[in-house]
């Protein structure tokens, strides 16, 4: 493929970024692909090697190509892999403005659908391992994206869609750090545990409605309990809002009323899971940025504005 000199008159290392970018996405470049060593490519699209390199800079930060040095090198079509992908949707956030609310909201939406497809394909083999990382995820200490895949996530990757898992871990990154940013103590832990283990209990019965069910009182808690400590808007859904209709999707028999007895969460975490306990700041969104290592922050600004 012949790249064109681009267009004067616009940035000119934008209109390179889009154009090899659009090559690659349309399968003109290939994985694995050789785009070209730098000199050819100065000479196709007729401009300089600090516009080309700036160019190819933006390309490499988004996972689209990789620079090979020596006699064989040059610019090559690069594989884009899951973790350039988060890094790039956590880039795009950077620049918006996400709540707690967003991310309940999200997560009863799409953890139910998982659930239901992940109850039927459940091996043996993932029940153990679901078993086991219930255990390892018991405390503060294991709740930032450090551990690798935890609970919500292997569930999506029982479904075995690439899209599912990747939506789950890019949610469960969020939560896992507005987790550390609250300092939720052990109680917290100890009744995320319970939730939990109630979901594996259905999941080993083969009980999708049941899983469901307890999936979306585990999603629930997290959400309030977080929107309390941090003082924000929590999610809730309410009849004639279409949460609940699109939730019960596909349909398992509950009516996304069915509610597990909690008498074994301890009084105090429920206290602090209630939207109704804590007044909301003036400041209701939860503002969440991304820093140099990868990692979110949380902080709600004094006058609601982004900081």
């Amino acid at each position: 493929m012949i790249l064109k000199a681009p267009e004067r008159g616009k940035k000119i290392s934008d209109s390179i970024v889009r154009q090899i970018r659009d090559a690659v996405m349309s399968g003109d470049f290939k994985l694995g692909d050789k785009i070209g060593p730098e000199k050819d490519l100065m000479a196709q699209l007729n401009v300089s090697k600090s516009t080309l390199r700036e160019a190819l800079r933006v390309l490499e930060s988004m996972g689209i190509i990789e620079i090979r040095k020596g006699l064989a090198g040059g610019v090559f079509v690069a594989e884009v892999d899951m973790k350039t992908t988060l890094a790039g949707v956590l880039n795009f956030l950077h620049f918006q403005s996400v709540s707690i609310r967003d991310i309940t909201m999200a997560r009863y939406l799409l953890e139910p659908a998982i659930v239901r497809i992940a109850v039927p394909m459940v091996t043996e083999a993932d029940i153990d391992r679901i078993e086991a990382l219930i255990q390892s995820e018991s405390g503060p200490e294991t709740a930032g994206p450090i551990q690798g895949v935890g609970f919500h996530r292997y569930l999506a990757r029982i479904t075995h869609n690439p899209i599912l898992i990747l939506l789950m871990d890019f949610i469960d990154n969020l939560v896992a750090d507005i987790k550390i940013k609250g300092g939720l103590g052990a109680d917290f832990y100890a009744a995320v545990t319970v939730y939990h283990r109630r979901t594996l209990d259905c999941i080993r019965r083969r009980d999708a409605a049941g899983a469901i069910a307890a999936i979306r009182e585990d999603i629930l808690f997290v959400g309030r309990t977080m929107a309390a400590r941090l003082n924000c808007s929590a999610f809730e859904p309410t009849a004639g809002d279409g949460l609940s209709a699109a939730a019960d999707w596909p349909p398992d028999g509950t009516g996304g009323s069915q509610r597990k007895n909690e008498e074994d969460i301890p009084e105090e975490v429920k206290r602090d899971a209630d939207p109704a306990a804590t007044p909301e700041s003036p400041a209701s969104r939860l503002i969440l940025r991304h820093v140099v290592s990868g990692r979110l922050y949380a902080f709600e600004p004094d006058d609601g504005t982004k900081a």
